[in-house]
């Protein structure tokens, strides 16, 4: 679980990242392998915003903002409908403050 003081730091450092952002890379890190639903119901996040929050926290941004690459997004290997996320490399950097 992060503290919110390791919370406040990573806020500082990436600073063009929002709270539930920052929560759902979090999340994300603590559950590999999740889907958008998981985060949902771990977070309280609404689906809306999670759906926009992973493209940007992954490669593939939204609507004008360049995708940040600190989430992987791949398919699952028992649903093919069903998408799953880890932290990347560079995310496991970031969260490391």
């Amino acid at each position: 679980m992060i503290t919110y003081t390791t919370l406040t730091k990573l806020m500082s450092i990436h600073s063009g990242m929002t709270i539930k952002q920052l929560a759902m890379l979090v999340y994300i890190d603590e559950n590999p392998d999740c889907t958008a639903e998981d985060i949902v119901q771990g977070t309280g996040i609404n689906y809306s915003v999670v759906s926009k929050a992973i493209r940007v926290l992954s490669h593939q941004g939204y609507a004008g903002y360049r995708g940040l690459n600190l989430v992987t997004i791949s398919n699952s290997p028992t649903d093919f409908r069903t998408r799953i996320m880890r932290t990347s490399p560079t995310g496991e950097a970031a969260l490391s403050v």
